[in-house]
């Protein structure tokens, strides 16, 4: 059973010519139809032809395709996670929305690219994560990393990586690169407030004991 009348068959016995639409019944079936008008020698309508194809299991399948992106944007989100892929020989990235985010940029118009990431780079930490790279791409990985970057606001952040390179039909090395980067920024500085707190806590319990 369909809910209401079908804009299609309207719309052709009010304009002739053909149409597409997308039907779904009561059931939670879906059909996608194809028709046409069949009109007299004065143009006038008479009946349509109409060819439906069952889509139902497609769009069941779109819809859990969907819902699994979704938990997947939660999960990422909650878990300060964002993943990356990097076209090596182009060297540009396709990066999920939260890794924008997390240094600052707008996820629709951010275009990553290698050379860029390798720029943010902090001094101190470049030289160490271009090796690491480097061993990602001579073997393929896994290879993990820990670094610091810059944001677009100018702040330090640090970024825990873990990246794989994926072999085409070629041997050699790998043309693209995917990978999970961590925003560790809180972990690293609550280190040293935890360090301190733990000093303190031992230098009262030797004052106590003494």
């Amino acid at each position: 059973k369909l809910s209401g009348p079908w804009p299609l068959c309207a719309a052709l016995i009010e304009q002739g010519g053909t149409g597409e639409e997308e039907i779904r019944l009561d059931n939670g079936q879906v059909y996608f139809s194809r028709a046409a008008a069949v009109t007299d020698g004065d143009g006038r309508y008479l009946y349509s032809l109409h060819i439906m194809y069952d889509i139902t299991e497609r769009k069941l399948m779109e819809q859990a395709v969907r819902d699994g992106e979704e938990r997947l944007r939660l999960a990422f989100s909650a878990a300060h996670q964002a993943w990356f892929d990097l076209n090596i020989r182009t060297g540009r990235a396709v990066v999920s929305p939260e890794y924008a985010a997390m240094i600052g940029y707008d996820p629709a118009t951010f275009e990553p690219t290698l050379a860029q990431w390798v720029d943010s780079l902090h001094p101190d930490d470049k030289e160490a994560v271009v090796r690491a790279f480097g061993r990602c791409l001579a073997n393929g990985g896994p290879v993990s990393m820990g670094f610091r970057r810059s944001t677009l606001p100018g702040a330090w952040i640090w970024l825990s990586g873990i990246a794989q390179g994926v072999r085409g039909g070629n041997h050699g090395q790998p043309p693209r690169m995917l990978g999970v980067m961590t925003d560790i920024t809180a972990r690293k500085r609550a280190g040293p407030a935890a360090t301190n707190r733990r000093g303190h806590i031992r230098r009262l319990v030797e004052a106590l004991g003494a």
